[in-house]
């Protein structure tokens, strides 16, 4: 829908939205943006006790990140020897109350406790390549 000989104007405009755009958010995001911290509350919830029945991966449907981060978690599980540990995948409006650990991303921590405030709440940025699923295994064959 451009015409001829406006082509360079038309570019050169919709790049220089897209910069101002991109460099406003970034000063949004920085001043009124959450805080990507881990909370030091991480580290103590991988610290487990034998009594660990069943870990619930929340996500917001339940389907995608959680069985892909549960499914992981479970091949970690078996060849570590645990099998007394069932692990589920679940939307965070229902998680379980038979929950012994729940594991979500971090942005879901705060709906995933009130769901469930009786167990161990484990946050983690990243389903597929979270350290915490180590911890969390060697401190379950302990």
């Amino acid at each position: 829908m451009t015409p001829k000989g406006a082509y360079l104007p038309n570019i050169l405009g919709i790049t220089i939205a897209c910069m101002v755009s991109f460099v406003l958010s970034m000063l949004l995001l920085k001043f009124f943006g959450k805080n990507d911290a881990h909370p030091e509350a991480i580290q103590a919830s991988v610290e487990e006790r034998s009594e660990v029945k069943k870990i619930v991966f929340a996500c917001d449907a339940g389907m995608g990140s959680s069985a892909l981060g549960a499914a992981k978690l479970k091949k970690k599980l078996h060849a570590a020897g645990i099998t007394n540990v069932v692990v589920v995948h679940k939307p965070v409006s229902e998680i379980p109350q038979d929950a012994d650990i729940i594991i979500c991303h971090m942005e879901l921590g705060e709906r995933a406790q009130k769901a469930n405030v009786r167990a161990r709440l484990v946050l983690i940025a990243d389903f597929l390549n979270a350290p915490e699923y180590e911890k969390l295994v060697d401190n379950l064959k302990k």
